[in-house]
């Protein structure tokens, strides 16, 4: 529990309690100076890229309109603090969003540069909420996965933990892809035998083979792009 921080000048305090009661929501780590300078990979337990985007859609939900999207691994309470005080509003550009997706198909489906691209994920089990599938999560559910993807892990065992392999995969995927498109824009399926594939803005790229393997509180995903 955070009871006390060191805060900048003229900073809005009912704001930065906000964010603090925020991260306060997730595991974090023991010992540490908590100011608003410390990046939020060393305030919280366990850190993964899946706890920045719950944390992300966190920040969503609290500031409406807001865009978080430059958050790093390495932000700081003060740049959150920045990107909500400066009022950084969310434009919607559909006409250039479709041009974006087409430019990003165009340069990347099906090339075979010779050069073999290969990203990794492992997640913890405890990084998911384990309330994924209830309503109160219907915004990170939507930002990281589509329908069918969740319909497919609830038709398995474990659907948490089907459900982390297909994030895990999609990690491993963007890393090929230097993060260049979201989670949502991409999909994975399996085929009938049970192996996974990928689509990228609705496109089959059949450069790109994925594996996931489970543990009992791991998830892996591999790919390899060529």
């Amino acid at each position: 529990m955070i009871h006390a921080y060191r805060v900048g000048k003229c900073m809005d305090k009912k704001i930065l309690n906000k964010i603090f009661s925020l991260i306060n929501e997730f595991p974090l780590n023991k010992d540490i100076e908590l100011d608003i300078k410390t990046p939020i990979s060393k305030l919280i337990n366990l850190f993964s890229s899946l706890i920045l985007e719950r944390i992300t859609v966190k920040l969503e939900e609290s500031f409406p309109n807001n865009n978080f999207n430059g958050i790093t691994l390495n932000s700081n309470i003060e740049e959150i603090y920045n990107m909500i005080n400066n009022e950084s509003k969310i434009i919607n550009k559909e006409g250039e969003i479709t041009n974006k997706e087409n430019l990003f198909i165009k340069n990347n489906i099906q090339i075979n540069d010779q050069r073999l691209k290969l990203g990794i994920d492992i997640e913890y089990k405890s990084s998911l909420p384990i309330e994924i599938f209830e309503k109160s999560n219907l915004k990170l559910r939507e930002k990281l996965f589509t329908v069918q993807e969740i319909a497919y892990s609830l038709s398995k065992p474990d659907p948490i933990l089907t459900l982390l392999g297909i994030y895990s995969s999609k990690e491993a995927i963007k890393k090929t892809f230097n993060n260049e498109f979201e989670y949502k824009d991409c999909e994975i399926l399996h085929e009938q035998n049970g192996k996974p594939y990928c689509k990228i803005h609705n496109t089959v790229f059949k450069n790109i083979i994925i594996s996931i393997s489970h543990a009992e509180s791991l998830a892996i995903g591999v790919c390899t792009r060529f």
